[in-house]
């Protein structure tokens, strides 16, 4: 059975998708491989064992460790072609949404990063069988044009920043800080909303449930 291994991170959580191989997904912010190594040893994965790095979108907190994971373990990275400018530009430029979002915005703008030329390049309609894991992904577009999210066969899926959790109350889903195009995400909810989850990681907060995330945004996103 394929299963999702959280590795809380300070900023950005990463994950593993553990099958016949073992498949990252995100790797935090720079200087963050020391965790996810760590965490690799821990579950007794070999780093010859990781057959791909997959980021979910083009931002620092979520690329920023891959290259030097890469390093290490010669694993290939994987990002969404419509997210390759972000990678390349070792910069992000963040849209707020709401008045806490506009606080953080500035601090988070200033980031820069080496920039990341990944070796695949996504269309985000790909399975991971090819790398040892049964699942497959999605295109969620919204808080970037490239954004993915990967689901697993037992309902679990990694949705990257769709949404966040909750950073007190377990199993509360929320809208994120900062997103490219807000209507573009309602249809990306919609479009997780559609299918039959169990658990939704995202890389920021709590994960949820789908019975949450049905509670919480199926009005919104339709009205």
């Amino acid at each position: 059975m394929n299963r999702v291994i959280p590795i809380p991170m300070p900023t950005a959580h990463a994950f593993l998708i553990v099958g016949e191989r073992t498949v990252l997904v995100d790797s935090g912010n720079p200087g963050n491989e020391k965790l996810i190594l760590g965490a690799l040893e821990k579950h007794n994965i070999k780093p010859q064992d990781l057959s791909l790095i997959l980021l979910t979108h083009g931002h620092w907190d979520h690329l920023g460790s891959a290259k030097a994971i890469q390093d290490v373990t010669k694993t290939p990275i994987a990002l969404h072609q419509a997210d390759l400018a972000l990678a390349r530009a070792g910069q992000d430029k963040l849209k707020a949404y709401g008045f806490v979002s506009s606080l953080l915005e500035p601090y988070f703008s200033s980031k820069r990063f080496t920039p990341l030329e990944p070796d695949i390049l996504l269309n985000g309609t790909e399975t991971l069988e090819t790398y040892g894991v049964n699942a497959k992904l999605i295109e969620t577009p919204g808080h970037t044009k490239g954004s993915v999210s990967v689901l697993l066969e037992n309902g679990e899926a990694v949705i990257g920043d769709v949404l966040r959790g909750d950073f007190v109350f377990e199993n509360r889903p929320n809208w994120h800080f900062f997103y490219d195009d807000p209507s573009i995400v309602r249809s990306s909810i919609k479009k997780l909303l559609d299918l039959k989850l169990t658990t939704l990681f995202v890389g920021h907060g709590k994960p949820f449930s789908f019975q949450s995330l049905q509670h919480r945004f199926t009005k919104q996103v339709e009205a």
